[in-house]
């Protein structure tokens, strides 16, 4: 499979038509602007429960998945 067919399959499941990645490009500075404290703060909440705190084995392999995104 193309990977430009893979991401059109993706995007469909999610129901992310033209119209929608249009206005998510459009919003794209304001993301990429917040989305630094908005990972740290989806990260904290990881940590404070021990139930997702789990799926990391240290604090290193969180940093680590956290830079991917």
């Amino acid at each position: 499979m193309k990977q430009n067919q893979a991401l059109d399959e993706r995007l469909s499941f999610m129901k992310l038509d033209a119209k929608a990645r249009q206005d998510i490009h459009g919003a794209k500075s304001v993301i990429m602007q917040t989305l630094p404290k908005a990972l740290d703060n989806f990260y904290s909440q990881i940590q404070a429960f021990p139930e997702t705190r789990k799926f990391f084995s240290s604090q290193g392999h969180l940093e680590s998945a956290k830079s991917r995104q």
